[in-house]
């Protein structure tokens, strides 16, 4: 169930209140975290490799409440949210 991604320098993975709709494995880049607020985004953390983005939100249907760029190229694996559902045996 697991399908290859891939975002390109500068490019932008999720936007604050966006619905989620599949989970990200990032296996390499850096992506950065943060929040926007009058229109000006500011990032808090950076992480190099090995993350997951959009779990929580889609275990229990939540819109994402951060921004996530990435800030190099990154490449990894995500899992739509239905596959992930069935892997839960959630409903």
């Amino acid at each position: 169930n697991l399908e290859p991604f891939e975002y390109k320098r500068k490019e932008h993975i999720l936007e604050e209140f966006e619905d989620v709709n599949s989970i990200l494995f990032v296996e390499n880049g850096k992506v950065i975290i943060g929040y926007d607020i009058n229109r000006t985004k500011k990032y808090c953390l950076q992480f190099t490799d090995k993350c997951v983005i959009g779990a929580y939100e889609v275990t229990f249907n939540k819109k994402s409440n951060f921004v996530y760029t990435a800030l190099n190229h990154v490449t990894g694996y995500f899992i739509r949210k239905v596959n992930w559902k069935d892997a839960l045996e959630i409903d």
